[in-house]
């Protein structure tokens, strides 16, 4: 069970959050995520976001995804949510699965 946490700790250090916004067009949430691949392999990564408003309180959640990055490539990818919050957001990284792939 600790090298899962201890993989999932070394994931979530190599997702950072450079922007959160909500869109002018959709009035929906939006995040856009550096993912830099840490590892000594070629790794994908699912990063689930969520988007809460000034109070704290969850208003929805989304999804930025990379495939194939190479070691020590990073790469930005947008999460989208699906609801107006009505207001400012804060973006918080919930979730980082990161698997070895080709």
């Amino acid at each position: 069970m600790q090298r899962a946490e201890d993989a999932a700790r070394a994931a979530l250090g190599d997702v950072e959050v450079t922007a959160c916004r909500v869109d002018d067009e959709l009035q929906w949430p939006a995040a856009t995520v550096r993912i830099t691949n840490h590892t000594a392999t070629t790794s994908s990564y699912v990063v689930q976001i969520v988007f809460e408003d000034g109070a704290g309180r969850q208003v929805t959640e989304g999804v930025a995804a990379a495939g194939s990055l190479p070691p020590g490539q990073d790469t930005l990818e947008q999460a989208q949510g699906t609801a107006d919050p009505h207001g400012p957001v804060s973006c918080r990284i919930a979730d980082v699965v990161r698997y070895a792939g080709p």
